[in-house]
């Protein structure tokens, strides 16, 4: 079902469907509502990360896709902030935010990229790269528990193949975390604490290998499965930094299948994510207990990619692709958080007619009490969950302990317990 409801003035296009295929499992009962953030008049736009209700990417300013500019919104409204730099060049990208601070990369002149931090709704951000570097980029950001500060995670160009870069909002905080014996590398998600990405030991001919951080380039993790495996690939991280995701090339018939994959802090056993008949697929993003991501499927050299939300495994997904109307022909996410006002997937989509990929944010809201995983009951997944967030409340962060959080006060204690034993225990 499609509807059109007027919103400041501009038209929201938003849809609903009830998700039920079998074999989907978690979150597969709950409504899902989709919302196309493509502001009128634009040619296209993107979504690449959400967090406590902001939403970052890029809107396409020019005719035909053209002149991709630096993308704030907020809520479920069309209405956006354009924060390209003024006086720089055509194009600007942000593709990660705490809620307040934003990161990306941005053109100042000529065609090499600079990593950037923009705060609120600035349009000038803080250029991060490095002096002596000729190009730099910018792909995450988090909160520094108990610092005040932010950390940027990405890439700089300093006369070699690019090396994996952490920042502290400022160039000259620029840490160079390319492992030892790395020709390549770079960073793609941050908890504030730990980092993920992929590297390279020969960057010609070598396989990528999964990387996990702790901010200096010593701590480097391998996170390459050992058999059967070419390439691999870390791309976003949890809030707590015990999830990785990204995903693992193995060996399907005569062919090498990029296969979307979870990680606990070391290489082995990875959870294989992906679904039954799909080509290959890639998760992008978690937020701890749900992972958001796409999967290819086609024949020959056709093939389409669809976007997936995940909780844990396989037989726990569902298809967001599913939810658009038939004009939307591909789609992919980038970016998830949960809040006490359920899930919320942000990417893209492309659509028949329209030459360019178009912001899609799906939301699932919870209606069931202590239910964090989203599947509409509350059994023994949850009941851990709430255990978790009781034992060791400080550490614990969203979204277990906001399903756990019953009462609403912000904290996770005896009380909530008492209230998630009676809802465990009762109808």
């Amino acid at each position: 079902m499609r509807t059109t409801k007027q919103r400041g003035g501009m038209s929201l296009v938003i849809g609903t469907m009830l998700v039920m295929t079998a074999g989907t499992g978690s979150m597969a009962h709950a409504q899902w509502v989709w919302y196309d953030l493509t502001p009128a008049g634009k040619s296209g736009s993107f979504g690449e990360d959400t967090l406590a209700g902001t939403h970052v990417g890029s809107v396409r300013v020019g005719a035909d896709c053209s002149e991709p500019h630096a993308a704030v919104w907020t809520g479920t409204s069309t209405d956006w902030v354009d924060l390209h730099p003024p006086g720089s060049g055509s194009n600007s990208y942000i593709n990660g935010t705490t809620g307040t601070r934003h990161a990306g990369s941005f053109l100042p002149s000529g065609l090499s990229y600079h990593a950037a931090l923009w705060t609120g709704l600035s349009s000038t951000p803080v250029d991060l790269q490095p002096t002596g570097a000729s190009e730099s980029n910018a792909y995450d950001i988090a909160d520094v528990a108990g610092t005040g500060l932010t950390q940027q995670v990405g890439s700089v160009k300093a006369g070699t193949p690019p090396h994996a870069a952490l920042w502290h909002e400022t160039p000259e905080s620029h840490i160079d975390l390319n492992p030892a014996g790395s020709q390549f590398s770079v960073a793609l998600g941050t908890n504030g604490q730990r980092q993920v990405g992929y590297m390279l030991y020969d960057y010609i001919y070598g396989d990528s290998h999964a990387a996990l951080w702790s901010g200096t380039p010593e701590s480097f993790v391998d996170l390459h499965p050992a058999d059967g495996v070419e390439n691999s690939y870390a791309v976003g991280i949890s809030p707590d930094g015990e999830q990785q995701v990204g995903s693992v090339e193995v060996q399907v018939g005569s062919y090498m299948d990029a296969h979307a994959a979870v990680w606990h802090g070391r290489a082995e056993p990875w959870i294989d994510l992906n679904p039954p008949g799909s080509i290959f697929s890639e998760a992008r993003a978690t937020d701890g207990v749900h992972q958001a991501g796409q999967a290819y499927a086609g024949e020959g050299t056709y093939y389409t990619y669809r976007a997936y939300a995940w909780a844990g495994s396989v037989e726990k997904r569902v298809d967001l692709h599913a939810l658009l109307p038939t004009q939307y022909t591909m789609s992919a996410t980038e970016g998830i958080h949960t809040d006490r006002d359920g899930i919320w997937v942000f990417g893209y989509a492309h659509r028949t007619g329209v030459q360019c990929n178009r912001a899609i944010l799906w939301h699932l809201a919870f209606d069931t009490p202590g239910d964090c995983d989203g599947d509409d009951d509350v059994d023994l997944d949850d009941f851990g969950r709430s255990q978790a967030c009781l034992s060791d409340p400080d550490t614990a962060v969203p979204p277990v302990c906001l399903c756990a959080d019953l009462d609403i006060d912000t904290d996770v204690d005896l009380a909530d317990f008492a209230l998630f034993q009676a809802l465990f225990m009762g109808p």
